[in-house]
């Protein structure tokens, strides 16, 4: 059977308010609700996505203009939009500003779990792991993957409950 992948934006470990104890908290990409007021806007995309960091100043060097695969706008650039992002993230790593990077990336179950059980020890004695986003259950097959490889650890769901019906 194939190792399963799915799309994360970002992992974080030794959290406090993702659920009990001490914990890692995976964040994966991809939400069916486009919520105004969403948390994690950065999730809402299934695929990984150039984003802008305001607070760095362009350059305006284009360096990421020239790497890009689709050509970026420069006015697309300097006001954060995303519309025509392959997701290869060349342009992040050419920005010598760091005004870009991409967001996502896609991980494999045995890769995350791996990842995770680095942390072991203290995830048995003191916590576990939660599931956020975007919404997690998009991925039901692939955290039922990663969940086994992380038995005992207690695991803790974040969702807004609009997912498809059981796997």
């Amino acid at each position: 059977m194939a190792d399963l992948t799915a799309t994360i934006f970002e992992v974080r470990e030794f959290c406090l308010h993702d659920g009990p104890g001490l914990r890692t908290t995976v964040f994966l990409k991809g939400c069916p609700l486009q919520c105004l007021w969403c948390h994690n806007p950065e999730g809402q995309s299934p695929q990984p996505e150039r984003m802008v960091i305001p607070t760095r100043e362009c350059l305006h060097c284009w360096e990421c203009r020239q790497v890009c695969p689709k050509g970026i706008d420069p006015a697309e650039e300097l006001s954060g939009s995303v519309q025509n992002c392959l997701g290869c993230g060349e342009c992040a790593r050419h920005c010598p500003a760091g005004r870009l990077r991409l967001c996502g990336e896609v991980v494999s179950a045995t890769e995350l779990a791996e990842r995770i059980n680095r942390n072991r020890e203290v995830l048995l004695s003191s916590g576990g792991v939660t599931f956020s986003g975007g919404e997690p259950l998009l991925y039901i097959s692939y955290l039922k993957e990663v969940a086994a490889k992380l038995a005992p650890i207690h695991i803790a769901v974040e969702t807004c409950g609009h997912a498809p019906e059981a796997d």
